[in-house]
């Protein structure tokens, strides 16, 4: 992915405006783009929406980094909310059925 378009979405996650926010993390988290990895994690300690912390923290598994995987293991220990615990839990739980299928496949 060109520098520029890396910049940018960078530069949307931190946006006080919220559409632009939300469209850089999705975009992320789509496109499995690595270098946002810990501006996510930043916004995700900063933010009180839990909307907006469901996403971040889905894109954060979609990247799948294994420093994206350590932040939602913490947060499945440490969080304050139970609702995202559990939904850090439900995508652990996927990705563990994936790699199982993939092993299985091989």
């Amino acid at each position: 992915m060109p520098d520029a378009a890396i910049k940018s979405i960078l530069q949307g996650i931190k946006s006080k405006n919220g559409g632009v926010k939300r469209s850089c993390i999705y975009f992320a988290g789509n496109y499995k783009i690595k270098e946002p990895s810990e501006c996510l994690v930043e916004e995700l300690t900063s933010l009180d929406d839990g909307e907006l912390c469901s996403m971040v923290i889905w894109s954060l598994y979609e990247i799948g980094n294994e420093s994206c995987c350590k932040e939602l293991q913490e947060i499945v220990k440490n969080h304050d909310s139970a609702e995202l615990k559990n939904f850090c839990s439900y995508l652990h739980k996927i990705r563990e059925y994936e790699m199982a299928i993939a092993k299985n496949n091989l």
